[in-house]
């Protein structure tokens, strides 16, 4: 009786082993869960979709720029869009939805050299999806300090200007084979004061990027 309760045992655990690792090779399976490990240094990474981007001379990109107060509640948001044909920009859109003014929210171009230039570090992202590379991008606290105070000139008061800090972080996925950028997701936090009071603001812009079918680009 003790040697048939003890092979039924071992039995039970070689079932349970071969469902545990079927269960693992499904994951591994699912578009969403692959791991892949990047070849390559993460500042190669970069600098190779940042070229594949500015060496690109015809696409396209459209967004949403969120605002929020303190406590979270919305204050405005923005769609823009843009075409960019032979490096240059040749079409703009957008449209405002409540108050303030486009600015740096609407300029991913702008933003993406502001990182090339400043970027106190670069990062893979924890998770990466099968065909995509996603970097975390960190701008230097001084050069995300004077991105936002030159988009809020004329909407802040210079005490505020004074006393403003920012954070910014990015993070840029780009095709696995071509190195063009997909999406730009821009999280920035501004903080002042303002009559005596702290006041926090957070930005959410989120941008996809469109090539046109005859453009050229970086191959892997």
């Amino acid at each position: 009786m003790k040697r048939l309760t003890t092979a039924r045992a071992r039995s039970g655990l070689a079932r349970a082993g071969a469902v545990s690792v079927a269960g693992l090779a499904l994951l591994l399976l699912l578009p969403g869960c692959a791991r892949q490990t990047p070849d390559k240094p993460p500042e190669e990474a970069f600098a190779l979709t940042a070229s594949a981007l500015s060496g690109d001379d015809r696409f396209a990109y459209q967004g949403e720029s969120s605002a929020y107060d303190g406590a979270g509640r919305l204050r405005r948001r923005m769609s823009f869009g843009g075409e960019v044909a032979n490096h240059r920009i040749v079409a703009l859109s957008g449209e405002a939805h409540g108050t303030g003014e486009a600015g740096a929210s609407a300029s991913p171009l702008a933003l993406v050299k502001a990182v090339e230039r400043h970027a106190a570090s670069v990062a893979y992202a924890p998770e990466q999806r099968k065909g995509e590379v996603t970097l975390k991008l960190v701008l230097a606290p001084a050069a995300a300090q004077r991105r936002m105070a030159d988009d809020l000139q004329g909407q802040l008061p210079p005490e505020a200007l004074r006393t403003l800090s920012a954070s910014t972080v990015c993070w840029w996925t780009a095709d696995r084979r071509t190195w063009f950028p997909l999406r730009l997701r821009e999280e920035s936090a501004i903080r002042y004061r303002l009559s005596g009071k702290s006041h926090e603001e957070r930005r959410t812009v989120v941008t996809s990027f469109q090539r046109s079918p005859d453009s050229g680009t970086i191959e892997k």
